[in-house]
């Protein structure tokens, strides 16, 4: 969980990551926003669930999240279940209603890199 200005309106936000250790599939990570201004026993999601746009490719594993300047950051680990070799960093922001992913960058291991709860 990382918290800051997501929303531009000077309260910090909670950006929330979900992963899953399933039985069978592999479930990647999701990464849920929640509104500062919200109350705490409802809070109110912001646009929907980041990591949608890469999870059948990447097959993210989240590891870290911060929110620096409005811009939410992502650092996972990816890639094949069994040994996953991708270090991923990937950049979204808040446009209007829905998170605009600005970049994705990815560099490989030459060892299998943990996903763990």
């Amino acid at each position: 969980m990382a918290t800051g200005d997501v929303t531009g309106d000077h309260v910090a936000d909670a950006v929330v990551a979900r992963t899953c250790a399933a039985a069978t599939p592999y479930v990647p990570s999701t990464i849920e926003v929640f509104d500062g201004k919200s109350p705490a026993a409802r809070p109110w999601r912001i646009g929907t669930a980041l990591l949608g746009d890469v999870a059948t490719t990447d097959r993210p594993w989240v590891i870290a999240l911060a929110v620096q300047s409005g811009v939410i950051m992502i650092q996972a680990h990816g890639g094949e279940t069994a040994c996953p070799k991708l270090r991923l960093t990937y950049r979204y922001q808040l446009d209007g209603t829905a998170f605009r992913r600005l970049d994705r960058v990815a560099g490989t291991s030459t060892t299998c890199l943990p996903i763990q709860e």
